[in-house]
């Protein structure tokens, strides 16, 4: 059996085996919008990528309701630069046409193919029958990946967005009383902002928080069980990977004014961070100057600004266990953790069960897909522990996507995906 027809005839499976309550699947439906992020990629223009990536949230039950909004950053060539700063630049350019993408700075073809990727995303979505379902956002300036989630959440009419990067699909799956129970923790007293999909990397952060930053007593004290082996774990980091936010606090947390930024926080916390104090090297610590290095500007991403100076903040309140928990919630984040028993031992799946860390995380991806008998989801990708992975990296910035992906499903309309396999 050759490994696209293996993996077609597990994707047919899932959904023979796939129960959800009707009610529950519709009311998650109705409660949540995807936001796909999109910028110049060297696999434009083709559209697959994109596709693939949105047609693994079908893995997701419940999500073949929601409305998607694809939001196209802008970007500038050297011809849109000053003559002394392209002339700088084009060597850079010459090597490589997105060597300077995350800057929003692009050779002239490669921005090319990205107007071309574009236009076809319009045709895409009249030819797919998604024209009720998928909405394309242009914009004019480069914005980069925050003020582009900025722009979704700001028109998005649903009360959580599920926030995804245009190369991170989704490779594991969730039955919909458990997406269900993610979402009810939003209800919660303790103030939840964002619980991310773990990549093979980001979900060994919780085996991390105690050795290396010292925040033992957070794990243990906000650690929330879904059901047995599953779990939310306390994250000292907002990662850009895909992720669900509820997006009014979203939006509060990371895009709101200085002044109500500073009104939200525990006032306790507010006097700490008011008070001087040693902090990088000669320079002093105070109230604005934490909430200005949170503080998101175009062409930032959120995890390179807000994200380290999130685990900074956290790792500086370390020796004051109940202010470092005032300061957790302040931020409201979470990973979620699912611990798999496969054979009867956690963590035991064949050639899957070398520790993750031990081997290149693709190669095992390869081999899960080549592999892999798990009939709910992908594959399993699990390291020694049993941690299971739900994003996995297409690789946008290669000229060609990992071959793996061409397994993914396309998305399609009338709330169907095309099965693994089919060709653009």
């Amino acid at each position: 059996m050759g490994w696209r027809h293996s993996v077609r005839a597990r994707w047919h499976r899932a959904g023979r085996h796939r129960t959800t309550t009707v009610v529950s699947t519709i009311a998650i439906g109705e409660s949540i919008a995807i936001v796909l992020i999109s910028s110049p990629a060297r696999v434009h223009p083709s559209t697959d990528m994109t596709w693939r990536t949105l047609g693994t949230t079908c893995m997701l039950d419940g999500l073949d309701r929601c409305p998607i909004q694809i939001v196209c950053d802008g970007y500038r060539t050297p011809t849109d630069l000053e003559a002394s700063h392209a002339a700088r630049i084009l060597p850079q350019l010459e090597r490589d046409p997105a060597a300077l993408s995350k800057k929003g700075i692009v050779r002239g073809d490669l921005g090319d193919a990205y107007e071309k990727y574009k236009a076809q995303l319009h045709i895409d979505i009249a030819e797919r029958g998604l024209s009720e379902r998928v909405s394309v956002e242009e914009l004019g300036s480069h914005h980069g990946f925050a003020m582009c989630v900025r722009h979704a959440l700001e028109r998005c009419d649903r009360r959580f967005a599920l926030i995804m990067q245009h190369d991170r699909c989704f490779i594991r799956g969730l039955a919909t009383h458990d997406l269900a129970r993610i979402l009810a923790t939003f209800d919660e007293p303790t103030l939840v902002r964002y619980v991310g999909f773990p990549s093979s990397t980001s979900k060994r952060l919780a085996t991390r928080l105690a050795p290396k930053y010292k925040l033992g007593p957070l794990l243990a004290q906000r650690s929330r069980e879904l059901r047995p082996g599953l779990c939310l774990r306390p994250s000292n980091f907002w990662f850009d990977s895909n992720h669900i936010v509820h997006a009014e606090r979203a939006l509060a947390a990371l895009f709101a004014p200085l002044e109500q930024r500073q009104a939200s926080m525990p006032l306790v916390l507010a006097k700490r961070l008011g008070a001087p104090g040693p902090l990088y090297g000669d320079l002093y610590d105070d109230l604005h100057g934490t909430l200005r290095r949170l503080t998101l500007r175009v062409g930032d991403f959120i995890e390179d600004r807000f994200g380290t100076e999130q685990r900074a903040l956290l790792s500086r309140l370390h020796d004051d266990p109940a202010l470092c928990l005032q300061a957790f919630d302040w931020t409201g984040c979470y990973l979620l953790e699912e611990m798999v028993e496969r054979g009867g031992t956690v963590g035991r799946g064949g050639t899957l069960a070398a520790s993750a860390a031990d081997e290149d995380w693709s190669e095992r991806l390869d081999t899960a897909l080549l592999e892999g008998t798990v009939e709910d989801h992908f594959c399993d990708l699990l390291d020694s522990r049993g941690r299971a992975t739900f994003v996995a990296h297409i690789d946008a910035r290669g000229a060609v996507p990992r071959e793996w992906s061409r397994g993914l499903p396309l998305l399609q309309g009338h709330a169907k995906p095309q099965p693994p396999g089919a060709e653009t």
